[in-house]
């Protein structure tokens, strides 16, 4: 359970990483940018993200171990999430979303259960 809670922490980093590059100017959208509203709502993503990220982390493994993977997972998946983006802009953002869902799902779930065993 444990490695599954910190495998789902890790991935969750995606789905706020591809939000934030949707709201900010990046080379593989071209020079477009979002609002400073969507700016906003992908910063309150990106602290949500970091929050459920550290809880989970944290709960699977301790606090040392939190405060070294949800930073690792951030600059590990970055820098998939750009060389992905620089050579299929449409179909990594995607993914990215989909795995980082997924990785936020699990997040809540792994919590949910370990809140309900004690």
């Amino acid at each position: 359970m444990n490695e599954w809670l910190s495998a789902c922490a890790a991935l969750a980093s995606l789905a706020a990483l591809g939000r934030w590059a949707r709201a900010v100017p990046t080379r593989a959208w071209g020079e477009e940018a979002g609002t400073p509203r969507t700016r906003r709502a992908a910063l309150a993503a990106v602290l949500a993200t970091l929050a459920l990220q550290v809880t989970a982390a944290a709960m699977a493994a301790g606090p040392a171990a939190a405060a070294a993977l949800v930073p690792a997972a951030w600059m590990v998946l970055g820098w998939g999430l750009t060389l992905a983006m620089n050579q299929w802009p449409q179909g990594s953002l995607r993914w990215a979303r989909r795995l980082g869902d997924a990785g936020l799902l699990g997040c809540a779930l792994g919590i949910g259960a370990a809140l309900l065993a004690h």
